[in-house]
């Protein structure tokens, strides 16, 4: 059976990302019922948090996306998803046993330069390992990073309670994220980041997020160029009064 819906519903999006593949089948490819499957897509019903974690596992796709239609239905660049497999693959024995004072594999700092790979604790949002590049990038020790509440401490204040929010969401529904926001360096200023986050769950707990930061702050700061040259070029633009 073929429901249309529009891309504005969850149903009409979750229609768009099945695609044409058989819906008994991707039921018992996602672990669902099918029945439930076709009240979602009949958009007579919306599924639960477990439910949607794997709809979005099963397909691939954006959890935000799907839940709001903002964004595009893949929003995490397959590089991305590439390079946090490489970190996941290089650190999959060694972060369960890596202390604070321990250093990354040299294998993990090649594979991530220019970037800051981490892991931390999904329910307590602390950091369990973040690379040496961090020193350099932000300022701050490694050490510094494992205290409680680092992180969300020093993300830029208007940044703050929105990245912290979208963090708690995505991870109780997407394998993967990204999202943008400020962080304050040791020396005071701010350095705009890309955070590219893969969530690892566990009986449909989130326990633990990986990931690499990128510094945007020179996109960003072309950007607000661009904003504001056309700003003044409409402002200049001659009056017809």
């Amino acid at each position: 059976m073929q429901f249309m819906q529009s891309d504005k519903s969850l149903a009409g999006r979750l229609a768009r990302a099945l695609g044409k593949e058989r819906h008994k089948a991707f039921a018992r490819r996602a672990g669902v019922n099918e029945p439930q499957l076709s009240r979602w897509l009949s958009g007579s019903r919306e599924p639960g948090a477990a439910n949607l974690r794997k709809l979005v596992s099963a397909l691939g796709i954006s959890g935000h996306w799907l839940l709001t239609g903002e964004g595009t239905m893949y929003d995490v660049p397959r590089v991305a998803v590439r390079t946090i497999g490489r970190i996941e693959k290089v650190l999959e024995d060694f972060v369960e046993e890596a202390g604070s004072d321990d250093s990354a594999p040299e294998s993990v700092q090649e594979a991530v330069a220019g970037v800051i790979p981490w892991v931390a604790d999904a329910q307590t949002w602390r950091f369990t390992w973040v690379g040496d590049q961090v020193v350099d990038m932000l300022g701050y020790g490694r050490v510094e990073w494992y205290e409680s509440n680092f992180w969300a401490d020093h993300i830029h204040r208007d940044d703050r309670d929105w990245a912290i929010k979208h963090c708690l969401e995505q991870s109780q529904i997407s394998m993967h994220y990204v999202f943008e926001y400020r962080m304050v360096k040791k020396d005071g200023g701010t350095l705009w980041l890309r955070d590219f986050v893969s969530v690892d769950h566990l009986n449909g707990v989130p326990v633990t997020l990986k990931g690499v930061m990128f510094d945007i702050s020179d996109i960003e700061e072309n950007r607000k160029k661009a904003e504001n040259r056309s700003k003044q070029l409409e402002a200049d633009k001659p009056s017809l009064s």
